[in-house]
């Protein structure tokens, strides 16, 4: 499973998990439920469902073409279209994770910060800042895939040497 879909679901379901403690979305002032929809659409969280969904998708579809070669165009295409229909459901439909974020926001940002943030997210410089996410997140993960393949034999190298010092021995598998 790819980095970002791992982290991208964990996301989603701390976010999932965690909303049920916090207030509801209806005890709150109407302006400020509008405001922060309109900062979860402005912060590119509105259109997670479908990065989620292609990102599942092209999982499942790999994973096919791997059991199956010679799998139809067709049964590709389905892959995708139900893994986008269940995803929107479940995470753009009333009640879905969009609406259960309402709260979260609520409880850490004033009104006011949300409309600061608001106003962050239409400026040039915030533009610019949801323009260039995707990209800095497909660098950083590469550079985190260097660091990781960079240190892991002086990681191991380390771990043996303290194990050995402190009289640990290592099962052979």
């Amino acid at each position: 499973m790819p980095a970002r879909f791992t982290a991208t679901l964990a996301l989603c379901l701390c976010l999932a998990l965690t909303a049920g403690g916090i207030a509801r979305a209806e005890d709150m002032p109407a302006a400020k439920k509008a405001d922060i929809q309109q900062l979860i659409k402005l912060s590119g969280s509105g259109a997670l469902s479908k990065r989620l969904s292609e990102v599942i998708s092209q999982s499942l579809v790999n994973s096919l073409r791997h059991t199956q070669p010679n799998a139809p165009a067709k049964a590709l295409e389905i892959i995708k279209r139900e893994t986008a229909a269940l995803v929107a459901e479940r995470i753009e439909a009333p009640g879905g994770m969009l609406d259960r974020m309402v709260p979260l926001y609520a409880k850490n940002f004033t009104h006011q910060e949300i409309r600061e943030l608001i106003a962050f997210y239409q400026s040039p410089t915030g533009k610019k800042v949801m323009a260039l996410t995707p990209e800095l997140a497909r660098e950083r993960e590469k550079l985190s895939q260097e660091l990781l393949q960079g240190i892991g034999p002086e990681l191991q190298r380390r771990i043996d040497t303290a194990f050995q010092k402190e009289g640990y021995t290592k099962k052979k598998p």
